[in-house]
């Protein structure tokens, strides 16, 4: 089966026609919803966590979770750093971009187990950075 996220919209539908009393299964909701058994029980079982997520309007239509402050707050200084190197014209690689996201979140007093530093393919695309031009 194909690799098939929900909305957090889809997933208070999905808890919805759970408790409507139409006696769907797991398995009939999963494939409703064209994801897989367990992804369906699990927006069961965190069902209470989603419900609250949606009413205090947080996170809606996107499909994970938001970050915590201190994850907050590690893009928000990262993406400062980011921008006053490119006013440099510094080039700025994933690698790099992934060392500076641990030196920062260590400055928040995280340690290396707590924090883990992404590939970048999601920071690249969040701060704008697309891929290099070649000159033939």
């Amino acid at each position: 089966m194909k690799r098939h996220e929900l909305t957090l919209d889809q997933k208070i539908l999905l808890i919805k026609d759970s408790n409507d009393g139409s006696g769907l299964s797991v398995r009939k909701l999963a494939e409703k919803y064209s994801i897989s058994k367990s992804s369906a029980a699990n927006i069961l079982t965190r069902r209470a966590e989603y419900q609250n997520d949606y009413l205090t309007n947080t996170g809606k239509g996107f499909k994970r979770k938001l970050k915590d402050d201190k994850g907050q707050h590690i893009d928000e200084v990262l993406f400062e750093w980011f921008t006053a190197q490119r006013a440099k014209h510094i080039p700025i690689s994933g690698p790099l971009l992934q060392e500076k996201a641990r030196q920062i979140a260590e400055e928040f007093g995280l340690q290396p187990d707590e924090f883990k530093a992404s590939n970048a393919r999601g920071k690249r695309r969040t701060f704008g950075i697309a891929n290099p031009v070649k000159s033939i």
